[in-house]
């Protein structure tokens, strides 16, 4: 190989050496002046739970599927103004909302009785969610429950609530969520 060869592919590899540097320090400044994101996720805060429960009472369910309909399966807040749909800027959650329900529903039965999560119980669990949005003066989460037993629906019920905020709208979703999650251990109890 010549001299002349060596010498011009030395100079590529600088040429390419200092587009990538000057590409990442570029993007640095870009990301500078990007927004700042902020996160936010829902669930169930168990600090508070002291329940002593006698496991031997519990009825066994099993969780069979967590749905969410179209436009929630993100992880984009959503605002509703009437007829207006819009997400909330510079903020996510931090997981998608099923998962969020999925993990406080976990939370939920751990800490509180009568009721324990089993993969091969008979009485069979589905979680829908329909609507978790902001309105301008609420907060609002909307879930389908149905429940099954070997095949057969024993029941299939909308859980919506709705919760007053005056500040804080996430603060009142993860009232609403808390307020759904008593309303679907209750629910499910029914048919022990």
């Amino acid at each position: 190989m010549s001299f002349s060869l060596k010498i011009e592919k030395i100079s590529k590899i600088f040429t390419i050496f200092t587009a990538v540097i000057a590409g990442v320090v570029f993007s640095g400044c870009l990301a500078k002046n990007a927004p700042k994101l902020s996160y936010y996720e829902l669930g169930y805060d168990d600090s508070n739970s002291v329940n002593i429960c006698d496991r031997r009472a519990d009825t066994l369910v099993n969780l069979a599927y967590i749905k969410v309909q179209n436009g929630y399966e993100n992880r984009d807040i959503i605002i509703k103004d009437g007829i207006n749909i819009d997400k909330l800027q510079d903020a996510k959650y931090i997981s998608s909302p099923k998962d969020m329900l999925q993990k406080a529903l976990i939370l939920y039965l751990n800490s509180n009785c009568h009721l324990k999560l089993s993969s091969d119980a008979k009485l069979q669990m589905g979680l829908n969610i329909t609507e978790i949005s902001i309105w301008p003066d609420y907060a609002f989460i909307e879930i389908v429950l149905e429940i099954k037993d070997d095949n057969r629906v024993l029941s299939n019920e909308i859980i919506s609530i709705k919760e007053n905020y005056k500040s804080k709208p996430i603060d009142a979703l993860n009232l609403a969520l808390n307020k759904a999650l008593q309303k679907i251990h209750s629910s499910v109890l029914e048919y022990r």
